[in-house]
């Protein structure tokens, strides 16, 4: 793993916004369900990267434009952030618009994914909503060119809009109406009419902390279990602990502030998630690096899909990607040189 310095690395910064070719409509709002809102603190960072040879010919301004279309139905996306008399946040949908980054890059994108992963940030905006409500965009993208002619196509996303899923639906969209196809799947915005009873003590979800809390014993030995059965545990125990997130944040009336990732030590399980089905004029991403933004100091072990073919014989790959808190992942990285398992890292 080659290590650089941040410097320079990407530069040439051009910023601008994109929003819905069409006006959504006036007095358009969103209420966000409490499940989301308890998600608030986190973002999802996800970086696609192109070949040359899939990129020849693909304009920003091509981008744009297929950008101003998708988001004729994806206007969620373009909305701001505003709060009720309650302080409660809802979701003005104004067709503000997305943020948009163009960047350069020097190396190649080979050299590039042979460095330390903790640069992958360079790529995805780490911008977060706030404090200024009226002006923050929800969802960034940055594309940045590499010295080879290919480009990596970032992407920041505020997990109150939705969560992995969600976002990889988004953007393989996207990719669809840049090819001039029409997208297998538009976004589903119906409103739960789901009503939760407001208890007058209700026990708390385990799966979640308020900030500034008193932190909980670390929890160990990951390296001596199996990420995906563990991941399978979680799904479960989150399946039984939404309703109770639900109602914390529904009789808190959606203002309290959760850490959700990293309240506890947390596998997430994205195997399933679509990450490679962004396609442009058919041809897939070299590369799909994912990971999460705001994890608590407990950490996170996050199970990806690997690229297709990830080596020969052996069909397709995972990836698990490790957020730990910095003076922990030395003592982790020791572990895994004994076990001579070969996993990427990521630095919180």
């Amino acid at each position: 793993m080659v290590l650089a310095s941040q410097e320079n690395l990407v530069y040439g910064i051009k910023l601008s916004s994109v929003g819905p070719g069409q006006i959504t409509g006036s007095d358009v709002v969103h209420d966000p369900s409490g499940v989301d809102l308890a998600m608030k603190l986190h973002y999802l960072r996800g970086v696609y990267f192109f070949s040359s040879q899939a990129v020849q010919g693909l304009t920003i301004v091509r981008i744009k434009e297929a950008t101003f279309t998708w988001l004729n139905v994806h206007y969620r996306a373009c909305g701001r952030f505003r709060r009720s008399e309650s302080g409660r946040p809802y979701l003005k949908c104004n067709d503000c618009g997305v943020r948009f980054l163009e960047a350069q890059c020097d190396k190649t994108i080979e050299e590039w994914l042979e460095m330390d992963l903790s640069h992958q940030k360079l790529l995805a905006s780490y911008q977060v909503i706030g404090p200024e409500l009226f002006f923050s965009p929800l969802v960034l993208f940055q594309v940045t060119h590499f010295r080879c002619g290919g480009i990596s196509l970032g992407l920041s996303w505020a997990h109150v809009l939705g969560d992995a899923f969600a976002a990889s639906d988004f953007i393989n969209g996207l990719g669809q109406i840049m090819s001039a196809l029409e997208p297998n799947r538009l976004p589903n915005y119906t409103t739960s009419n789901t009503k939760f009873q407001k208890l007058e003590n209700p026990p708390p979800p385990l799966s979640i902390k308020q900030p500034k809390l008193e932190k909980g014993q670390s929890q160990n030995c990951i390296t001596d279990a199996d990420p995906k059965k563990l991941a399978t545990l979680l799904v479960k125990q989150a399946g039984n602990e939404r309703s109770q997130i639900e109602e914390a944040m529904e009789n808190d009336n959606g203002v309290a502030d959760f850490v959700v990732y990293g309240a506890n030590l947390t596998f997430v399980n994205w195997e399933d998630a679509d990450f490679y089905g962004l396609e442009v004029k058919g041809h897939k991403p070299v590369h799909v690096h994912y990971n999460i933004q705001g994890v608590g100091d407990e950490g996170a072990v996050l199970l990806l899909p690997g690229p297709k073919d990830f080596g020969e014989g052996r069909g397709d790959g995972r990836v698990v990607n490790i957020i730990l808190p910095e003076k922990e992942v030395f003592g982790l990285k020791s572990e895994l040189r004994k076990n001579d398992l070969l996993l990427e890292n990521e630095l919180e």
